[in-house]
């Protein structure tokens, strides 16, 4: 791990919000937002605040994200 990486993070709860940016056609810059969150920035990719201001940055709404990602909306389809 490299500079301001401090540890691997779970990333259940990013591959959920990728797969929910994924049906507003915004996976692809959900996914550049996490890298350079991570890899950029350092940022901690457990944090429900983190995950939530990536998602506002690529243009989600923000009450109905922290909503989901507070619950298990979709857990079964990204563990599998």
């Amino acid at each position: 791990l490299s500079g301001n990486v401090k540890r691997q993070p779970n990333t259940t709860d990013c591959h959920r919000l990728i797969y929910w940016a994924e049906a507003e056609g915004k996976a692809a810059q959900m996914k550049q937002r996490l890298m350079e969150l991570y890899f950029r920035d350092g940022g901690d990719l457990t944090n429900i605040d983190v995950l939530v201001q990536a998602a506002v940055d690529v243009g989600m709404d923000e009450a109905g994200v922290r909503k989901r990602l507070a619950g298990d909306d979709d857990l079964d389809r990204i563990a599998g």
